[in-house]
């Protein structure tokens, strides 16, 4: 078998598990109610927007440690973000220093 044979017999198996994959999805569909499915459906979108909020909330803490950081001297912030990890605020505004 040729390299190019190959290389088409891979992509007919991948395009078959594929295939195979969508039809399973679908059977599990067919046997659900439609209340179901769309409880379902529902589900997976608040767990999707939840994950984008937590996403958002991650991006917000970042920006303001960023900001912190950006404010205190150098020799304050090695203090800063060790008292950050060690008191497990990860975000949450911390004390400033004291020199």
């Amino acid at each position: 078998m040729t390299s190019r044979e190959k290389a088409l017999e891979a992509r007919l198996r991948r395009k078959l598990s594929e295939l195979e994959e969508q039809i399973a999805d679908a059977e599990v569909k067919a046997l659900l109610p439609p209340a179901t499915c769309t409880q379902v459906e529902l589900y997976v979108q608040c767990q999707q927007d939840r994950i984008k909020a937590l996403e958002h909330e991650v991006t917000c803490y970042t920006a303001e440690l960023d900001y912190l950081l950006e404010r205190t001297k150098p020799s304050d912030q090695l203090e800063l973000l060790t008292l950050n990890q060690a008191n497990g605020t990860h975000g949450k505004t911390p004390e400033p220093a004291t020199v």
